[in-house]
């Protein structure tokens, strides 16, 4: 066989001796990096405190009968669990041992077995940490919750420090019970190693309930500190005050028992003080309200009955002059009513004037009581502020009812001057128509208006007649004077108006006349106009000569008229 074959043969026999030393050298790192993932996943399996919880489970039983039969199944699962672990622990060292002589196969078959072994036991693991958590759920809590007091301990010692200065008058006290909440927490911690649950949830329960109170001491002292020292204080030296201005005014205050009650919230006062150097704030509060709001309505009630004693001098002043009003008032309408009885008919004036003068007699009786018992000084004025009130309504009532009897006397008696001078009036309109319609010699403005006037002129007797009488009806009186004025002043008007166009006829004629030699139809329309005029037919007169006009001038002959009017006046 020739060298160089042989040497070929050589070189493959070596490169495969190289592969498969390769090949082995990885798979065993492949292997024992798996190895170290067993262990790393075995020695987490180790490190879950199923023992730890197993046990406090176990104490638990002890004096809870209701988990004994979920810890004695936690128990075998446990004992099945820490066999799987040695199994694990014994097959792991198998493996080592054939990886160490190099019996591959081997390893591959335990490192397959103990993923499986593992992968079961975690899982096992897993269930039994989560049942035990579950029979160990009530220390789980309690866990949590001391575990929040804690907190609140940490955070409430922080404030107390802050406000150190503001407890001091209860420091020791407070500094006390906080070395008593940490006590408390040691002692909680001693009965929950025990499994004590019941008596730790007691201790529990009384830090919390200490850590309240601190905590009430803390944020709510300083406030009660100032309300004891400063505001209930200020407060009674104010109603102590008000109370000093009553009595120089002169004021009935007894019904309140100021002195008694001041006494008492001092007491009060002083017995919270102690209650907060002791460190006891629950009822102080409650107290603190109690004592201010009584503070606060003495205050208001003594204010009150200084405010309506000033108001009572005030309304009795008003009373006084009122009533010395009302009797000038009605003794005058007496006086009118003497003067006026025999012309007018008052019989019913005089009967109210009976009635008011018997409801002020009343009055005056009342307010004399009512003025003894101010005087006397032995009744709320708040009580008397009432009455007085309702007098001084009834009076003021009184009062008016008398003003409205002077003003119908005042109006009776204006009534017939005003009757007087109306018919004076009157008598001078007649007279100025009269005049005016004889001046202006118009004999059918005289016949149509004479009918009128003879009714315009009884009218005028009428009324005189009526203020004649001894008796005199004011409501008659009234009613013919408005006619009587309508009347006349209609007539008035309607007499103007005539005469009026009367003269504005006549004017127009005049102005006419200049042109009647000239044009025929003007001639013509002033004759008719002429007759018109002379027949009281003034309206078509006027109508008739205007329209003769407007043939010379149209357009402008009212200015013709007015200024030939003017120049003839010259």
């Amino acid at each position: 066989m020739p060298e160089y074959i042989l040497i070929i043969i050589f070189l493959v026999l070596l490169l495969f001796l190289l592969g498969v030393l390769f090949y082995r050298k990885n798979t065993k790192r492949k292997f024992r990096n798996r190895i170290a993932d067993i262990i790393v996943q075995s020695n987490a399996v180790k490190s879950v405190p199923i023992s730890f919880k197993l046990n406090k489970a176990i104490a638990l039983a002890k004096i809870n009968e209701s988990v004994v039969q979920e810890v004695k199944i936690c128990s075998e699962d446990f004992e099945l669990i820490q066999g799987n672990l040695g199994q694990i622990s014994l097959v792991l060292a198998d493996t080592d041992d054939a990886l160490l002589v190099g019996d591959l196969k081997l390893v591959k078959v335990c490192l397959s077995d103990l993923e499986g072994m593992i992968e079961k036991t975690t899982a096992d693991v897993k269930i039994l940490d989560d049942r035990l958590e579950i029979v160990l759920e009530e220390e789980a809590q309690l866990r949590a919750r001391v575990n929040d007091q804690k907190e609140s301990f940490r955070i409430l010692k922080g404030k107390a420090t802050d406000k150190q200065i503001h407890l001091l008058v209860s420091g020791e006290i407070i500094d006390q019970r906080f070395a008593e909440v940490e006590k408390q927490f040691s002692a909680f911690e001693e009965w929950m190693f025990l499994s004590e649950f019941n008596k730790s949830r007691e201790t529990l329960k009384e830090i919390e309930n200490e850590i309240n109170d601190l905590n009430l001491i803390v944020e709510e002292l300083p406030d009660i500190l100032m309300q004891l020292q400063g505001v209930l204080p200020k407060l009674v030296e104010e109603v102590s005050v008000a109370y000093t201005k009553c009595v120089q005014a002169e004021v009935y205050v007894q019904h309140l028992q100021i002195t008694k009650s001041i006494e008492m919230i001092q007491v009060n006062i002083s017995n919270d003080l102690l209650s907060v150097q002791a460190g006891k704030v629950n009822h102080v509060k409650k107290n603190i309200d109690e004592s201010k709001k009584s503070l606060n309505l003495l205050l208001q009630q003594l204010e009150k009955e200084l405010v309506l004693h000033k108001e009572n001098e005030f309304i009795i002043d008003a009373i006084a002059q009122k009533t010395s009003d009302l009797v000038s008032m009605y003794e005058e309408c007496l006086t009118i009513y003497e003067k006026v009885s025999e012309r007018f008919d008052f019989s019913e004036v005089k009967t109210e004037l009976d009635e008011k003068k018997g409801r002020l007699n009343t009055l005056t009786t009342e307010f004399e009581k009512l003025n003894g018992a101010i005087e006397g000084k032995n009744t709320p004025i708040s009580r008397l502020a009432i009455e007085l009130k309702e007098y001084q309504s009834s009076l003021n009532s009184l009062f008016t009812e008398v003003s409205s009897i002077k003003q119908n006397l005042d109006n009776v008696r204006s009534d017939e001057d005003r009757a007087q001078k109306q018919l004076v009036k009157l008598y001078l309109i007649l007279n100025e128509m009269r005049v005016k319609i004889q001046s202006q010699h118009l004999p059918s403005v005289s016949e149509e208006c004479a009918e009128d006037m003879k009714k315009a002129y009884g009218y005028i007797e009428t009324i005189q007649k009526l203020l004649n009488e001894e008796s005199l009806n004011v409501t008659l009186l009234n009613v013919t004077l408005e006619e009587a004025i309508d009347y006349i002043y209609k007539l008035y008007n309607n007499v103007n108006n005539l005469v009026g166009m009367a003269i504005m006829v006549e004017n127009t004629i005049v102005f006419g006349n200049r042109y009647r030699s000239s044009f025929q139809d003007i001639d013509s329309d002033l004759t008719r106009s002429e007759l018109c005029f002379r027949n009281g037919e003034y309206t078509e007169a006027l109508r008739i000569a205007i329209q003769a006009v407007e043939k010379v001038h149209p357009g402008s002959y009212e200015q013709l008229i007015i200024d030939n009017t003017g120049d003839n006046a010259s």
